[in-house]
């Protein structure tokens, strides 16, 4: 089910075009965690969906259990274009996607979209960021080691 609910995460992010209302096109969306130095300019307005794999048990019945994980997204904008409209414009982007099936397909049954945790950038480095923390809650089977 995380898997299913973090594909789907990606699916409705990649979905941020201007085709589709949106004010940005993002030109790419990974899954892995990417240092700026690493990232092709090519590839920006770029999101990253950042996840650690801890899980934490909410409530357990019979053979189920409520899992709550927490994601961050990380938005990347060219610091040349300026910091603040264009990083504001990504992350209100990001969080309208998301805000468009709040149960990622029928994965989760509960996504909450935190404020965010850090801006940076500047004139001197390429790119500019957002952290915005994401929670999702699903319903899993319990196996071992959970």
């Amino acid at each position: 089910m995380r898997e299913a609910a973090l594909t789907a995460l990606k699916t409705q992010l990649q979905n941020i075009t201007e085709d589709n209302g949106y004010p940005v096109t993002v030109k790419a969306v990974r899954r892995e965690y990417l240092d700026m130095k690493d990232i092709p300019a090519t590839q920006i307005p770029l999101l990253v969906i950042e996840d650690d794999g801890e899980e934490e048990i909410l409530y357990k019945t019979g053979d189920f259990a409520d899992v709550l994980f927490q994601v961050n997204i990380r938005g990347y904008v060219n610091s040349i274009d300026g910091l603040s409209t264009p990083l504001n414009v990504l992350d209100v982007a990001a969080k309208k996607a998301i805000g468009q099936d709040l149960t990622l397909g029928g994965n989760a049954f509960s996504v909450t979209i935190l404020p965010y945790t850090d801006r940076s950038g500047n004139e001197t480095t390429p790119f500019a960021f957002f952290v915005r923390p994401i929670r999702i809650t699903y319903e899993g089977r319990i196996t071992q080691g959970m």
